[in-house]
């Protein structure tokens, strides 16, 4: 039912919008539209489903016009207003994005969101989706031929890889502990983790 109703939605906005969407043909123009209806995001205060799609159908037009700080700025709103997964939906953006940048700056507007990217996922324990943005990384350095960047992109891959293996120990110890509460192995491997890696110190 509520598919429905977004598909509802996006047809009323299509319609209202209907001359903008004929003209959103080359990129520049699908980033225009993409702008207007995140305008109209503000304006739809008690309507939950028209704020959903109107993000939604914006960062879907921003991407498709490569404008990443649209795109971005849809991303963020929709993980903040609605419990998405946005390290997952950036990752998508960023990788599709990647594949469109041509330009110098675009590619560092990328690669600085990219680095960003990785450390967020990294801190909310989601290791393949970090390492997914560490390939990003690798094609946004070959694209930009910068080698130097390319190589600290393998070796955050590398650490990344190494963090992954100690919060499985963690977690291992966590169910350990759950059993076991005075298990000294499991208790010294998991606040280890939980110091070195989290800051937690209770």
């Amino acid at each position: 039912m509520l598919f429905r109703s977004q598909q509802k939605t996006l047809g009323e906005i299509k319609s209202i919008f209907a001359d903008d969407y004929a003209k959103a043909k080359k990129p520049d123009d699908k980033v225009a539209l993409a702008r207007t209806l995140l305008k109209q995001v503000d304006d739809q205060k008690d309507d939950e489903i028209a704020r959903y799609v109107l993000l939604k159908e914006a960062q879907r037009l921003a991407m498709d016009g490569g404008d990443a700080e649209t795109s971005f700025a849809c991303i963020e709103q929709l993980g903040k207003e609605f419990q998405l997964d946005d390290i997952a939906l950036l990752h998508d953006t960023l990788d599709d994005l990647s594949k469109k940048a041509k330009t110098s700056q675009a590619l560092k507007v990328l690669n600085e969101t990219n680095k960003a990217a990785i450390d967020r996922a990294v801190a909310a324990d989601k290791f393949v989706l970090a390492t997914k943005f560490c390939l990003i990384g690798d094609k946004l350095s070959l694209a930009a031929k910068d080698l130097t960047e390319r190589k600290r992109y393998l070796e955050t891959k590398t650490a990344i890889a190494a963090h992954q293996k100690e919060f499985e120990a963690a977690e291992r110890a966590k169910e350990i502990l759950a059993t076991k509460p005075d298990d000294p192995t499991a208790n010294f491997d998991r606040g280890v983790y939980l110091l070195t890696r989290k800051q937690e110190w209770e």
